[in-house]
């Protein structure tokens, strides 16, 4: 497959698509993780999750949105007996239902920006670049 990285992260993805064909995204030891990771839910965790899928500009796979988020340091809620890719595939289910998102593949899905207002995308840009603080609803 091909050889791409996670921009923010630096990590290396082996892939030739995404989870639709079978491919899996190379994780890296948990002692090479520099920062603990902060769990988040709620519009946090959406707009960590859709504010990554909005800088992406392309279609992600669930496990790149989920490296993504690991990589910006958050997480979903450790107590909850979903992992973190089922957590990210159900608010992404409610999202296309809702008519933010598409999916365009197996656990695959893409922003629709014309459905989205104008400050709502900033704030999840916003959120993205790590500029929010916990009293906006932001965790960086």
């Amino acid at each position: 497959g091909e050889r791409r990285v996670l921009p923010a992260a630096g990590l290396p993805i082996d892939a030739i698509g995404c989870a639709q064909k079978g491919v899996e995204i190379e994780k890296r030891l948990e002692i090479e993780k520099r920062v603990e990771l902060v769990p988040i839910r709620g519009i946090r965790l959406r707009r960590a999750v859709m504010g990554t899928l909005l800088v992406a500009e392309r279609p992600l796979c669930i496990a790149e949105i989920v490296e993504q988020l690991e990589a910006n340091g958050v997480t979903t809620m450790p107590h909850l007996t979903r992992t973190p890719n089922r957590v990210v595939a159900d608010l992404l289910a409610h999202q296309v239902r809702a008519g933010r998102a598409q999916k365009v593949g197996r656990a695959t899905f893409i922003l629709l920006p014309d459905s989205v207002s104008v400050s709502t995308r900033r704030r999840w840009r916003r959120w993205n670049e790590g500029r929010g603080d916990a009293s906006n609803g932001f965790i960086r």
